[in-house]
């Protein structure tokens, strides 16, 4: 809804999520794993206040989240292997195995981990002790710049539910492409400069939430929240080309008008959800080295 939009990207106050319990019961369904939920629920409470502390850069927090769904869904797929491993008739009634007490155990500690104030440098150190070492490094000075391009480009393989998405999208490469990388990078900084990073928090604070707990189905927590941090990302790009190509300025129409299409095409269709979700798991385009070189 471009009202909800708007009403989002103009508030300046963190977002607060309202619950309300309803009498109403609910038809359980066996095949739901309801403990892998609730585990999702209080990984989502700690994303989304995580995500609101500005005491950290915007970057930081898009990192930190990435962190925690990867180092959370290490213990859900250890749970999940012990569940394709358990006999037949396990399966035929939908017998799940539970989480051990150790992997609870290892769950709180890295919600807890991440809420230090230094859990960033931590990460940051434990990065260049691993093989990974070249994380948050670009190798030159066009690596930012392909990377986001092939981020966008897999968008135009995709459903387009309005039929000037797509080559809306092929123009913004063409500029891409024409723009040598100093003039890139020149016109970028300038831009962050005047980009407000509240509206970047909201933008991924709403990705969170919607993503998180989808979870639940096939736990790929980590691809969620790749999906998070991307939309956003590319948001941020297409509002960027948008500020080049109006000589340096960007309305609040503007920036509600890109982000609205864009999560209108990629959310309005089963399809391109299921293939960006699939590209979030699967594709090097979206691997966390390159979205950490991004951040």
């Amino acid at each position: 809804c471009p009202i909800a939009c708007r009403q989002l990207l103009e508030r300046k106050e963190p977002v607060r999520i309202i619950y309300e319990d309803t009498d109403e019961p609910g038809d359980k369904d066996k095949k739901f794993d309801y403990e892998l939920f609730d585990v999702l629920l209080k990984t989502r409470d700690n994303l989304l206040k995580l995500q609101q502390d500005r005491e950290l850069t915007i970057s930081q927090r898009m990192a930190l989240s990435l962190g925690i769904s990867h180092d959370i869904e290490r213990r859900i797929r250890a749970k999940s292997l012990r569940n394709k491993n358990t006999g037949f008739l396990d399966k035929l009634f939908a017998k799940k195995n539970s989480f051990t007490d150790e992997e609870l155990g290892d769950i709180e500690k890295i919600l807890k981990y991440y809420k230090k104030s230094d859990a960033f440098e931590k990460m940051c150190k434990n990065i260049e002790k691993s093989e990974e070492s070249d994380w948050f490094m670009l190798d030159d000075e066009e690596d930012k710049k392909k990377i986001l391009s092939d981020m966008i480009f897999t968008l135009c393989t995709m459903e387009a539910l309005k039929p000037t998405w797509i080559p809306y999208l092929q123009s913004v490469l063409n500029i891409r492409q024409q723009m040598d990388n100093k003039e890139y990078l020149e016109s970028y900084k300038e831009f962050e400069a005047v980009t407000d990073d509240i509206e970047i928090e909201q933008l991924l604070f709403y990705f969170t939430y919607v993503y998180c707990c989808q979870s639940a189905y096939d736990g790929a927590l980590l691809a969620k929240i790749k999906m998070a941090v991307v939309n956003t990302l590319i948001i941020k790009e297409l509002w960027f080309m948008c500020w080049l190509e109006n000589d340096k300025t960007l309305t609040m129409e503007d920036k509600v008008e890109y982000a609205h299409w864009f999560v209108r095409e990629v959310e309005n269709s089963d399809e391109n959800m299921e293939q960006w979700d699939s590209l979030m798991q699967r594709n090097p385009r979206f691997s966390l080295d390159n979205i950490f070189k991004l951040l």
